[in-house]
Formats: structure tokens, C-alpha cells, sequence
């Protein structure tokens, strides 16, 4: 569970190569239905019944902001920030759904949603206050660059971002 919620490594593997019995399938928690995108509640779904196995394969392709997609609306920075805020919601109701199981781990997938809600907002006194600030401190000291050029010189951001991603 601690692969699925807190992504250290990115995706432990890509969603659409698992598979799920049907009784799962076809009985969604209320907490599952209000989560705006399907992986990673879906990999918590199936990880609450037991293993969840996958196939290494590739098993499809990711169209990256393709229109009507989640990647489509990212560049809406108030919309992404909803989102995270309704992943929140949905991983607290996760958190009571088991009974508190995955307690530690929810509240850092809490907190880093946090973060993430405070870094598209750029609202870097937030990120540098409180526990937020514990997350800032723990993250590599180019990702900590990124994340002030992104609240404070968008425009630098944007060409950091491009130099390294070549």
C-alpha cells in the first residue's frame, strides 16, 4: 500500500496491467466513486482484497493530454488544485474505510498532496512553513530549485524545465 499512496519511485507499475476478480470490480466504495482519476484508487481497491500481480508487459499507451484527458486540464492551476483536493478526501475516506490500517501512510499521501496543492497555487510561504516545509527540506536540492522558481519566476521555471528535460 505504501508503493501505491506514496509513489517514492514513481508508479510501481503502470494501472492498466493488473487485473481484478470481479466482485471487485463491481462493488466500489462510496469513498471511490468522488475520486476524480481511477489508478491509483482503483490499485488501493484491489490491494485492500490481497497481492495485486501484474504483467511487466507493456499494455497500453498514455496519451498525454489528449483532449477531454486529466493531462488535457493541468495548465488550469485551480483545477489541478481541486483535484488534489479531492484526492484528499477520497484517501481520508480510504483511511476510514480500513479503519484507520494505512493510518501513517495516508497522512504522508495527505501531506504531499498538501504540498502539491500549495506548489500549483505558488504559494511558496505555505511550502516553507510548517510541515510543509519538512517536505520541502527532504527533496533534492534541484527539486527544491524547481519548486522556487516555480512559485517565484514562472517564466524561469518554465526554461529550467525545458533545459532538462532534453
Amino acid at each position: 500500500m505504501e508503493e501505491l499512496l506514496l509513489e517514492k519511485k514513481g508508479r510501481p507499475f503502470q494501472y492498466a496491467s493488473f487485473f481484478l476478480r470481479t466482485d471487485i470490480w463491481t462493488q466500489w466504495p462510496e469513498w471511490r466513486v468522488k475520486y476524480s482519476v481511477g489508478d491509483t484508487p482503483t490499485a488501493m481497491i484491489a490491494a485492500m482484497h490481497g497481492k495485486i500481480r501484474f504483467m511487466a508487459d507493456a499494455m497500453c499507451v498514455y496519451r498525454w493530454r489528449a483532449p477531454d484527458s486529466w493531462t488535457s486540464k493541468l495548465d488550469d492551476s485551480e483545477h489541478k488544485a481541486k483535484e488534489f483536493e479531492k484526492m484528499i478526501a477520497s484517501v481520508e475516506r480510504f483511511n476510514e474505510a480500513t479503519e484507520g490500517r494505512y493510518d501513517d501512510i495516508v497522512k504522508k499521501r495527505v501531506l504531499m498532496l498538501r504540498y502539491n496543492i500549495a506548489l500549483t497555487r505558488r504559494d511558496y510561504k505555505a511550502i516553507r512553513s510548517g510541515e510543509l516545509n519538512d517536505i520541502y527540506k527532504s527533496r533534492s536540492f534541484l527539486q527544491r530549485g524547481k519548486d522556487f522558481c516555480l512559485c517565484r519566476c514562472p517564466a524561469l521555471y518554465r526554461i529550467i524545465n525545458r533545459f532538462l528535460s532534453r
